[in-house]
């Protein structure tokens, strides 16, 4: 009798402690509510997000997708002529409509990182686990950013492309691909230029936040000469030590302290299954989706 006695006082024991965890305390909302309604409001700006990104390329469709066509460069206002850092896109330079939407884009992504359901991007980044368990793991395609040089167009001379992420969490590496549509640019051939893959070291430094070291890019042609055939070109010097040698050179012949060459990195403001946005130090933001996302597929299939 006693030792039934001593069970139940464990039982209720144990459903008191439940209740005071999930009843509102001070007028607060259930635990398990407070959840629940987290992951509506994310789904639901998940979709708010997706539309203005489909929104804003039928704009663009009609109004232009840069402004004045953006090329390489910092003569075609792809890169900062200072820092070098790539410049971010003036959508209104395109039209109200675009700025406008782009900037509800903007909006939305800085909301959804209030509901982030990621506490950890680079969870066992650098190990044999990250394969299963880091959440940047593996191939994203963009869908959105503000950064010039990740804005592609078909009416300019580089003309139109798609862009891909890999990331290698396991050993480090990340790697930027931009597919060149043949024929989607201003001359409406293909262009010399197929495929641009920069290869870029990357390091967790902390949950939330990766370090990028561009190591090397390798340009594929389609053409060599006037001779069509494929071939590549391994550029290894790091955009890194490029734009330290620029800045030094410009303070040695000014004689004065100039701005120092900025450290390239990203914080992930939200990631879950479906999508990822993260924001660089040059304050550009990334739009990204899996490419077998159900819920991205739209977008992922007018790409």
């Amino acid at each position: 009798m006693q030792s039934k006695l001593i069970v139940l006082s464990l039982v209720h024991t144990i459903i008191a402690n439940v209740h005071s965890f999930l009843l509102p305390t001070n007028g607060r909302r259930p635990l398990t509510t407070r959840i629940e309604n987290a992951s509506h409001d994310a789904e639901a700006l998940k979709t708010q997000l997706f539309q203005k990104i489909d929104l804003l390329r039928a704009i663009q469709a009609l109004d232009g997708t840069t402004p004045t066509s953006i090329e390489y460069g910092v003569k075609g206002g792809e890169l900062d002529p200072k820092t070098r850092a790539p410049q971010k896109v003036n959508f209104y330079g395109i039209s109200d409509a675009t700025g406008v939407v782009a900037d509800d884009i903007t909006s939305i992504c800085h909301q959804l990182a209030a509901f982030n359901p990621t506490t950890e991007a680079t969870h066992a980044w650098g190990t044999p686990q990250a394969a299963e368990d880091c959440p940047l793991h593996g191939p994203w395609k963009l869908l959105f950013s503000t950064a010039a040089d990740a804005a592609f167009s078909k009416n300019s001379k580089r003309g139109d492309a798609i862009i891909r992420n890999e990331v290698d969490a396991v050993n480090g590496w990340m790697s930027n691909i931009i597919d060149f549509i043949p024929g989607a640019n201003a001359k409406n051939k293909p262009g010399l230029i197929e495929q641009l893959l920069v290869k870029i070291k990357a390091t967790a430094l902390n949950p939330q936040r990766v370090a990028l070291e561009f190591r090397y890019a390798k340009i594929t042609f389609r053409r060599f000469f006037f001779v069509p055939k494929r071939w590549s070109l391994y550029i290894p010097v790091p955009a890194t030590f490029l734009t330290r040698l620029l800045v030094w050179t410009s303070r040695l012949l000014r004689r004065k302290s100039g701005p120092k060459p900025p450290k390239a990195f990203f914080d992930v403001l939200y990631l879950d299954p479906d999508v990822r946005i993260h924001q660089t130090g040059e304050d550009n933001l990334f739009v990204q989706a899996r490419p077998d996302s159900s819920r991205a597929k739209g977008l992922l299939r007018s790409m």
